[in-house]
């Protein structure tokens, strides 16, 4: 096993190259011990107001769209850095953890592009296809649209939960020499192996978690016609109860794949770390109540490929004590971080 290591003061590294800079250990706060106090309430408020953004429709050959939200500082300049954010399940351009990081972005006067999935957020009335784990290729629509038009700025991508998972996929379908001018990559609390992470979704408390998600989405589908359960209007009758559930009936049909099982198994990104060839950061908690952390002990990686498990922080959480970090938001630091070091 090659490229990995966990931050805690007995783990060992087996990981031949180092993260290429120093950063903070994290350390919970105080008053929020444990996966789901620090999952929680890492997903409270809004987020900051951003400065006025541009958004920018991309057409994909299938007809559907696809929206990237643009922030520019005033003295970003073709040759500077960019980052490009995506967003994690039931999330959106909106979520507030990528509001936080685009605001420290423009503060460090970095280009933040935000990718809107297929459908997801204002996306809905776009997009005839639901956005999955697996569609790393609206990914690379993405990227070569924004590339085509800064083709000077090095450009990081980070993805955030599903996001992550879209993104290593993505990653490990195309060289290094495809994929200029992406320097590096990084992803926060990926669920690398689907079948795993829904299994572990249908077990207590971990159930919470899946209602949430359950709500959020069967919500969204409501409001989108365009992209209507197979089962149309009968499926209001008896409704999913679980993310597997909504993959079965929903996600798997629609996308084409044979049913939740070869939806899992074709877009998970474990198989394919190996061949990631971009320096790629994974970050996630090893007590992540969504993302088994087990599941990162199995894998084999490239050398590129740098993997930290934390000594808590739950799923996208990552609440820290004070004397830990300069940030109470510790994924906000490291994330930045990686975007804004040149190595």
């Amino acid at each position: 096993m090659v490229g990995y290591f966990a931050v805690s003061p007995e783990s060992q590294t087996t990981n031949p190259k180092a993260i290429p800079f120093s950063f903070p250990e994290f350390r919970s706060h105080l008053l929020l011990p444990g996966p789901h106090l620090q999952t929680i309430a890492g997903s409270w408020g809004q987020g900051p107001v951003l400065p006025e953004i541009e958004k920018h429709f991309l057409e994909l050959s299938d007809g559907d769209q696809l929206i990237l939200y643009d922030l520019c500082p005033p003295e970003w300049k073709p040759s500077r850095t960019s980052a490009l954010l995506v967003h994690g399940l039931a999330g959106s351009h909106g979520s507030p953890y990528l509001k936080r990081i685009c605001a420290r972005l423009y503060q460090l006067g970095i280009r933040a592009w935000r990718l809107d999935l297929r459908g997801a957020g204002p996306g809905a009335e776009y997009a005839t296809r639901p956005y999955h784990a697996g569609r790393s290729e609206d990914l690379w629509e993405a990227v070569r649209w924004i590339t085509r038009r800064q083709p000077d700025s090095p450009l990081v991508v980070v993805g955030f939960s599903l996001g992550g998972n879209l993104l290593l996929k993505f990653l490990a379908e195309h060289s290094a020499k495809e994929l200029v001018p992406v320097r590096r990559a990084m992803a926060v609390s990926p669920p690398v192996d689907l079948s795993h992470s829904v299994q572990n979704l249908n077990r207590w408390p971990q159930r919470i978690y899946d209602r949430y998600f359950v709500r959020i989405l069967l919500s969204q589908i409501r409001r989108n016609n365009k992209v209507p359960f197979p089962e149309g209007d009968l499926v209001w009758k008896n409704p999913p109860r679980t993310l597997q559930e909504i993959d079965a009936r929903y996600t798997a049909p629609l996308a084409g794949f044979l049913d939740e099982w070869d939806y899992y198994s074709q877009s998970s990104a474990a198989q394919g770390l190996a061949k990631i060839e971009i320096p790629t950061w994974m970050v996630s908690a090893d007590d992540d109540p969504v993302v088994p952390a087990s599941i990162f002990a199995e894998l084999s990686y490239s050398e590129q490929v740098h993997v930290t498990l934390t000594r808590g922080g739950g799923h996208l959480g990552f609440l820290a004590a004070n004397n830990s970090d300069e940030c109470f938001r510790w994924m906000d630091g490291r994330v930045v971080d990686w975007i804004k070091n040149e190595f």
